[in-house]
């Protein structure tokens, strides 16, 4: 078609060349179908982010991230509603906020919990591992061990677990081993303690055993 004018449509006037017209309708078509593209992906992508959020609220650990500006500025952060259950808060008391987070921090501890963070921002792809207490709502204490490491400039990832019940083991522990100790240095007979062919220790009978000339440690 030679003419340049193609004369009225039904809304406008269109005085183009056809391939013009052609052209337009089909960028047109595509425009539609890349928003309709893009549209799915967005649902795909929250999705997953739900998918993501219901699997990290299920594990007993808390999932957190802890993310920085250029100037290592805290922008933002994501914490999963574990901490509330782990305290015994109300679901949503904490959110993604490290501010309420860092309050319920047993002060004496919390500036070893907030050098993690630091550390973990200067030191990328190194695990930094901090183990600290909790105030619960109840006003008891609870144990925690946090491990985080940074990926990427401004992103720094970490889990926190409960680790109370093995807190109270190692002291049971401590102290079953102090009374053990201490009923072996009361002891009137002479006892020797040894493992794998070393001597661990002897108790204040044997060194009057051996007339007293030798310390423990020199024994050893």
């Amino acid at each position: 078609m030679e003419g340049r004018s193609l004369g009225k449509s039904s809304n406008r006037c269109i005085y183009h060349d056809y391939p013009l017209v052609i052209t337009m309708r089909s960028d047109i078509a595509d425009s539609t179908q890349t928003e309709e593209e893009l549209r799915k992906a967005l649902q795909v992508a929250q999705a997953r982010i739900a998918q993501y959020e219901q699997a990290v609220s299920m594990i007993s650990d808390i999932v957190w991230r802890y993310d920085v500006n250029t100037k290592g500025e805290y922008v933002g952060s994501y914490i999963s509603p574990v901490a509330d259950r782990m305290l015994g808060l109300p679901i949503g008391t904490i959110g993604d906020s490290f501010e309420k987070y860092f309050s319920y921090v047993h002060p004496d501890d919390l500036p070893a919990v907030q050098e993690i963070l630091s550390e973990g921002i200067r030191t990328l792809g190194k695990d930094k591992i901090a183990e600290y207490r909790m105030l619960k709502a109840d006003g008891t204490t609870l144990w925690v061990r946090s491990k985080c490491s940074a990926y990427g400039r401004f992103n720094v990832y970490g889990t926190t677990r409960d680790i109370t019940e093995h807190k109270r083991a190692e002291e049971a522990l401590r102290e079953s081993e102090k009374k053990y100790r201490l009923l072996i240095d009361k002891a009137n007979e002479s006892i020797i303690v040894a493992q794998d062919g070393l001597l661990k220790f002897v108790n204040p009978a044997t060194l009057d055993l051996l007339g007293g000339g030798y310390s423990e440690q020199e024994l050893i």
